[in-house]
C-alpha cells in the first residue's frame, strides 16, 4: 500500500472512531479527544525528519546510512539545499543536508536559510565549522563504540514528536519503534479506561473496537509494515478478540460487582484498560518485535487473565 494509502487507512480508523466518541455523553467527548491530539499529531500531522550530518568526510551519505543498518536507500529529490533519502522500504523519508567538511560552505548556509533543521548529527571527527554556528539545532554527539541501534534511539527522541515516526519507520530502528508504540499503548489504555467508566450498558462497545483497532492499525504503521485491508480484524481475530467476546467480559464484571453499585463502573473500567493493554502489548510483540503470533497469542492471554497485576501499567 502506498504513504497515501495507508494514510487514508490511518485517517478513516481515526475519523470513525472521533464520530463514535461523539455520540457518548458530552462530558466523556472532551477528555478523550484531548487525550488522543497528541496521537493524532504524531501519525496524522507526521513529517520527514530534517538531519544535517555534520563531522569528518567519510562514506556517502547512503554509505552512512548503510552503516547504521537502514537498508533500501533510494536518492530523491533536491530542495534548497537538502536531499531526500527514502529508506527501507516503507515509503518513509528523511531530508538530510551533508554539511561534512568536504561539502562547500556556501552550500551549507545556502540550505540552511532554506530550512530550519531538527538536529545536527555528528558522524565523528572535528566538525567545528562556522557554517553550523546558527542551525538553532540541538547536537547529537558521537559517541564511539556505540552500537548503531542505541544510536538510532537516541537520534529520534531528540526529534520533534511531529518527525519521530517517520524517523523510526525509515530506519527500521526497532528500539525506537517500540518506545513510540509504548508511548500510544499508555494513551490508548488510559482512554479505554475513561470510555469504560461510563455507565451505558453496550453503548462503549463500538467505541472500544474502534480505539482498540486504531491503536492496533497505528502499532503496525510505526513498524512500517504495510497497513493492508483486513490485518487488524485478521490480527483480532487470531488473539480471539470480538465484539461478542468483549461484551460478555464487560457484562460479567459488571454483574459480578452489581450488588456495590458504586464500584461497578470502576471495574469495568479497569477491564476496558486491562484488555486494551494486552491487545497492544500482544500488537507490539507480534508487528514490530517481530515474534510468531502464537508468542503474541501467548502474551495476550497472559495479560487478559483476570486479576493479573501486570495487566495495565
Amino acid at each position: 500500500m502506498t504513504g497515501g494509502g495507508q494514510h487514508r487507512v490511518l485517517s478513516g480508523l481515526y475519523d470513525k472512531f472521533a464520530g463514535l466518541v461523539r455520540k457518548l455523553p458530552g462530558g466523556l467527548q472532551k477528555p478523550i479527544l484531548e487525550e488522543l491530539e497528541p496521537i493524532r499529531a504524531l501519525f496524522l500531522e507526521r513529517r520527514a525528519p530534517r538531519l544535517v550530518l555534520a563531522g569528518t568526510a567519510g562514506a556517502s551519505v547512503p554509505g552512512w546510512l548503510a552503516s547504521m543498518g537502514v537498508t533500501e536507500i533510494t536518492t530523491g529529490d533536491a530542495m534548497g539545499g537538502w536531499r531526500m533519502y527514502r529508506c527501507g522500504g516503507a515509503g518513509a523519508g528523511l531530508w538530510i543536508l551533508d554539511a561534512r567538511s568536504d561539502v562547500p560552505a556556501d552550500h551549507v548556509r545556502t540550505a540552511l536559510a532554506a530550512a530550519r533543521p531538527d538536529l545536527v548529527w555528528e558522524t565523528g571527527g572535528d566538525w567545528g565549522r562556522a557554517d553550523l554556528g546558527d542551525a538553532g539545532a540541538p547536537v547529537v554527539p558521537y559517541a564511539v563504540g556505540e552500537t548503531a541501534e542505541a544510536l538510532l534511539e537516541r537520534v529520534c527522541a531528540v526529534l520533534p514528536m511531529e518527525a519521530r515516526l517517520e524517523f523510526a519507520r525509515a530506519t527500521g530502528a526497532r528500539r525506537a519503534q517500540s518506545a513510540i508504540a509504548a508511548a500510544l499503548l499508555k494513551s490508548f489504555s488510559g482512554v479505554c479506561g475513561v470510555v469504560g467508566l461510563q455507565p451505558i450498558p453496550l453503548a462503549d462497545l463500538p467505541v472500544l473496537a474502534a480505539l482498540q483497532s486504531l491503536m492496533i492499525g497505528l502499532i503496525i504503521h510505526t513498524s512500517g509494515r504495510p497497513l493492508r485491508k483486513g490485518l487488524v480484524a485478521g490480527f483480532l481475530g487470531a488473539m480471539g478478540v470480538s465484539v461478542a467476546a468483549g461484551f460478555v467480559f464487560r457484562e460479567a464484571a459488571r454483574a459480578v460487582v452489581r450488588i456495590v453499585p458504586v464500584w461497578g463502573n470502576a471495574v469495568s473500567g479497569f477491564v476496558a484498560a486491562a484488555g486494551t493493554y494486552a491487545i497492544g502489548k500482544a500488537a507490539i510483540v507480534y508487528f514490530i518485535d517481530g515474534l510468531p503470533l502464537r508468542d503474541a497469542r501467548r502474551v495476550f492471554q497472559a495479560l487478559n487473565k483476570p486479576g493479573n497485576p501486570n495487566a495495565a501499567p
